[in-house]
């Protein structure tokens, strides 16, 4: 009995030691063996076309049968708002990651090798000992979308296990590169150039969703929350324009993306309450001239370094349920 208790702790440990030599490794872009790009090639260009025709059945036949039975329904939610979203007609790789050996129950985490402030991580739990990450990102629209599909080899097949679609990049800028013009202008002392940037950096921070964090991610943050506090204690909304005498208030400034090929840009826009009826064109332009001039002299840096300036002109503030009338003006500036 001992003889064979001894034995079968022996055998237990021989394996141990054999799994240590086991070693998981990650392949990433053109280290990639070129028979397994060329498996995957064609699953991410199905995915690619099927969410953009609104295709569930072609995304839902490469699924996993652990995806299937978690996702439910909210896969066809996912194609019809991403169809309805973007109308994307060519993508690229912007990064692939291949890795055998892996441990099935944990987690792994990609470092991308971009050797700029756009480097990243993707982590995610693994289901396979065979797992392929691709980060796809449409190509030629104003806001460019990355669609994160992570693969699982069953058997001999690669099925998907993650599939993720977000916003990457506006106007061909990344978070990252919004967030370095916001720090620039922030030290220039151009506060509300250096919010508007940092929010429009928030809304492509997280192109992989939850599987997907940029070196910066923290530091970016952290800034977005103490510069939008040190606008708001700079400039205590709503501002009243008393030197302007039919007394307007500014009540909000916020970043709006022009995608007219004429006009293409971010820019601000300048929310106000005027006693005038927007009906008075007339009027109402008189007293938008003053508040361009009060505007340029009040918040510093803004009417530098961009084409425009915009400005709703209301009677009466949104409230959430109803959208009132108001009336546009655009201050050209270059």
């Amino acid at each position: 009995m001992k003889k064979h208790l001894i034995l079968l702790l022996l055998g237990f440990a021989l394996c141990n030691s054999a799994c240590m030599f086991i070693e998981t490794k990650t392949f990433q872009d053109d280290k990639i063996d070129a028979d397994i790009k060329a498996e995957i090639a064609p699953l991410n260009k199905q995915i690619f076309n099927s969410l953009m025709t609104r295709n569930v059945g072609g995304i839902k036949k490469l699924m996993s049968p652990q995806m299937l039975d978690s996702a439910g329904t909210t896969i066809d939610t996912i194609v019809n708002t991403v169809a309805n979203t973007y109308k994307g007609k060519e993508y690229k790789i912007l990064d692939e990651f291949y890795t055998k050996n892996a441990i099935p129950g944990k987690r792994i985490t990609l470092i991308s090798n971009k050797g700029n402030i756009n480097n990243y991580t993707i982590e995610y739990g693994v289901l396979n000992r065979e797992t392929y990450v691709s980060l796809m990102v449409s190509q030629n629209l104003p806001i460019n979308f990355a669609v994160l599909t992570v693969f699982g080899k069953y058997d001999d097949k690669w099925k998907l296990n993650i599939l993720s679609v977000n916003d990457y990049s506006i106007l061909d800028k990344t978070a990252p590169e919004y967030y370095a013009t916001a720090l620039q202008q922030f030290r220039k002392g151009d506060t509300i150039d250096a919010a508007l940037n940092i929010i429009t950096a928030s809304a492509v921070g997280h192109p992989g969703g939850k599987h997907l964090k940029y070196q910066d991610d923290d530091d970016m943050q952290t800034f977005y929350t103490s510069t939008i506090a040190e606008a708001n204690a700079a400039y205590h909304f709503p501002i009243p324009l008393k030197q302007i005498k039919t007394g307007p208030e500014l009540y909000a400034i916020v970043p709006k993306l022009i995608t007219d090929k004429k006009q293409q840009g971010i820019y601000p826009v300048i929310k106000y309450m005027s006693k005038i009826k927007i009906t008075d064109t007339v009027a109402l332009k008189q007293e938008n001239n003053a508040v361009q001039k009060a505007v340029g002299s009040m918040f510093k840096g803004i009417t530098e370094d961009k084409n425009y300036i915009l400005y709703d002109a209301f009677n009466e503030l949104p409230n959430g349920k109803a959208s009132p009338n108001y009336y546009v003006f655009i201050q050209k500036l270059k």
